[in-house]
């Protein structure tokens, strides 16, 4: 069945989605986590200035977040595709992970407050952006 999703577009996949057929998020993870890797990888810096982050991690977090949001119906396919959404999920979820990594060493302990009110401000922004 997936060689048949295969040859759909990602906004009829997404309507899949959207009305129950769960077989089409394989269909739309594959299509999209090489670039999603690749980007979260390149904003993240090399290996050893990624300070341990794993991009997997993110890149998984983010499919999870963007499943959500379709899944929600929030999601509006004249502000952009897909693909689009999930890379402003990703390059947020990457933004926490390094201002969280640079307030952690630039404040210590105490910059774990301004950690929690950035997340939520990516959080709410992104939100935002998503409303129809």
């Amino acid at each position: 069945m997936n060689g048949y999703y295969q040859d759909l577009p990602d906004d009829e996949l997404v309507r899949r989605f959207q009305n129950g057929d769960d077989q089409v998020a394989e269909v739309l993870y594959q299509r999209h986590v090489t670039q999603m890797l690749a980007m979260v990888r390149r904003r993240l810096g090399s290996v050893r200035n990624r300070g341990g982050y794993d991009s997997e991690g993110i890149v998984q977090s983010g499919f999870h977040s963007m499943f959500s949001v379709l899944r929600k119906g929030n999601f509006d396919s004249s502000r952009g595709g897909v693909g689009a959404l999930l890379c402003r999920i990703v390059q947020c979820k990457c933004a926490v992970k390094l201002r969280r990594k640079n307030l952690i060493l630039s404040f210590g302990p105490d910059g774990l407050r301004a950690v929690v009110e950035a997340a939520l401000a990516d959080a709410e922004d992104l939100l935002g952006h998503l409303e129809c």
